[in-house]
C-alpha cells in the first residue's frame, strides 16, 4: 500500500496536469475561426487621419540627466486618430496596448529611428472605440542625430493583443501616414 504522502503527491500532480491541459486547450482556441475570425472578416478601423507639425526646434543640451550636452531636434506636433478595435476582443482577450509610433530613416547612416508618441491601455471592449482630433502627444518626437529636418516620417498605429492564456500578438496598421518634416527650424 502507498503512503499518504505518495497519494497526495499523485493527486496534486494529476490536478496540475489537468490544469495545464485545460490551459493549453484555451490557448489553442484562439486559432478557431469562430472564436477569433480572420482579419478580413473583422471590421477594424485604425488610421492616422492627420498629423500637423506646429514647430521644429534645434537644441543644444542634454537629452536626460547625467548625459553630456549634444545637439538634437525636437518636433512639436498634433495628430488625429480614428480607432475601432472592438473586434479584437473575444473571451480570451485580457487587454490591448495601443500606441502611435513615428519612424524615419537616418540620412547619414540609414538607421531606422522609431519613437513612441502616444499609448493607451484598453481593458474593455467598450473602451476600444475612440477618436482623437488634434491631440498633443504624450511623448516628444526627438531626433538625436539631427536627421529629422526635411525627412519623411511614417506615423504607424500599433497594438498588442494580450490574452488571458497564450502568446501576445502584435498588429500594426498596414498603411502608415507619411509626412515630410519642415525644412527650416523655428528658433
Amino acid at each position: 500500500m502507498h503512503s499518504y504522502l505518495s497519494r497526495l503527491n499523485t493527486i496534486f500532480f494529476f490536478a496540475l496536469m489537468c490544469l495545464a491541459a485545460c490551459g493549453g486547450i484555451a490557448a489553442l482556441s484562439c486559432f478557431i475561426p469562430f472564436v477569433n475570425p480572420p482579419e478580413e472578416m473583422k471590421s477594424l478601423i485604425y488610421e492616422v487621419t492627420s498629423v500637423n507639425v506646429d514647430s521644429l526646434f534645434h537644441h543644444h543640451g542634454s537629452l536626460r540627466r547625467g548625459v553630456r550636452r549634444t545637439k538634437f531636434e525636437r518636433a512639436e506636433l498634433t495628430f488625429s486618430l480614428d480607432i475601432d478595435l472592438r473586434d479584437e476582443f473575444h473571451w480570451n482577450t485580457k487587454q490591448l496596448f495601443v500606441w502611435l509610433s513615428a519612424d524615419y530613416k537616418g540620412k547619414k547612416n540609414a538607421i531606422t529611428h522609431r519613437s513612441s508618441l502616444w499609448d493607451m491601455l484598453v481593458t474593455a471592449k467598450s473602451q476600444a472605440l475612440f477618436e482623437f482630433e488634434m491631440k498633443i502627444p504624450e511623448y516628444k518626437l526627438i531626433g538625436p542625430d539631427l536627421d529629422l529636418r526635411d525627412n519623411v516620417v511614417n506615423f504607424t498605429l500599433n497594438w498588442d493583443i494580450h490574452p488571458w492564456i497564450g502568446l501576445i500578438q502584435r498588429e500594426s496598421s498596414s498603411h502608415p501616414y507619411q509626412l515630410t518634416m519642415p525644412v527650416r527650424y523655428d528658433y
